[in-house]
């Protein structure tokens, strides 16, 4: 396939990778009660693309990497529940709060018992996976606007679709960090003891880029000038953390509620823009 070709090709098509994983799995369920665990289970990573030249690992993208889909190397987890509160310096650090329920059958707050997160305790919050996504640098071409453009939820064998509504699928690339919720709406509260909205310090605004003529909204994950390879025919890697969490204050997440709840599965796709797509909006 020649250049030109190829360019042609991806002039109309935007790449996609979609990441796969088992998340908060059956166990007992409560809004912040006591002694009282979610059990997490991530299974297969996968990746998929309608560009040749678009690659996923686990590790550092070098010119041998090849996939399109990979395994994940995050172990089964048991989690409390949690709310991301603030992102801090330049999404390097989160601020994590837990809490206790006020009855079993509530979503609700017991008073006072707001706490953070310590560093030590948040594998036990949020399961978190590391990917590479990129260019391998065997064929011409690059990409632009990484984001993410959908996320799906689908509940496990013999569940219901209850523990659905408090996923949450927060995802970082570089200073850039963005939630969503089980449909791919951007999430930018979160729901405190007083029960008042808050908004969540420190996360990516949506903004709208044109590419292709077509102009989108999203919370982007790399800047506007950002163009991965730097240099067509050479290795581009976008490292992007996923973390899977359930927030608790959303309802029927309770212990009276146990037995109505189980497994989900989110699908988080990527998608990226040909850097040759113009940025106008055309004729």
């Amino acid at each position: 396939m020649t250049v030109k070709s190829l360019k042609k090709q991806l002039a109309a098509a935007i790449a996609m990778v979609c990441v796969a994983a088992v998340a908060l799995g059956s166990s007992t369920y409560a809004w912040f009660v006591s002694n009282n665990q979610v059990t997490a289970t991530t299974a297969s990573i996968s990746a998929q693309s309608n560009a040749p030249f678009l690659v996923i690992s686990n590790a550092a993208i070098t010119s041998g990497t090849t996939d399109t889909a990979v395994t994940t190397t995050v172990a089964d987890a048991t989690l409390f529940p949690v709310q991301m509160v603030e992102a801090n310096d330049a999404a390097t650090t989160f601020k994590w709060e837990s809490a206790y329920a006020a009855a079993s059958d509530a979503a609700t707050e017991k008073a006072s018992t707001r706490f953070v997160v310590q560093n030590a305790d948040l594998d036990k919050y949020y399961v978190k996976q590391t990917f590479h996504i990129g260019t391998n640098g065997t064929t011409q071409g690059q990409f632009k606007n990484l984001r993410v453009s959908a996320v799906s939820v689908t509940p496990g064998a013999g569940t219901n679709n209850e523990l659905q509504e408090a996923l949450r699928v927060m995802v970082v690339c570089g200073a850039e960090v963005a939630i969503y919720d089980k449909s791919g709406i951007l999430v930018t509260q979160y729901t405190p003891q007083s029960g008042t909205a808050t908004n969540i310090a420190g996360l990516t605004a949506a903004s709208s880029r044109t590419a292709n003529s077509v102009a989108t909204s999203a919370a982007y994950l790399t800047a506007e000038a950002d163009v991965f390879p730097a240099t067509s025919g050479t290795v581009g890697d976008k490292t992007v953390d996923v973390y899977l969490y359930y927030d608790g204050a959303v309802a029927n997440i309770n212990t009276a509620n146990i037995s109505n709840l189980g497994s989900v599965k989110a699908t988080v796709t990527f998608t990226a823009d040909d850097a040759a797509a113009p940025t106008g909006t055309g004729a």
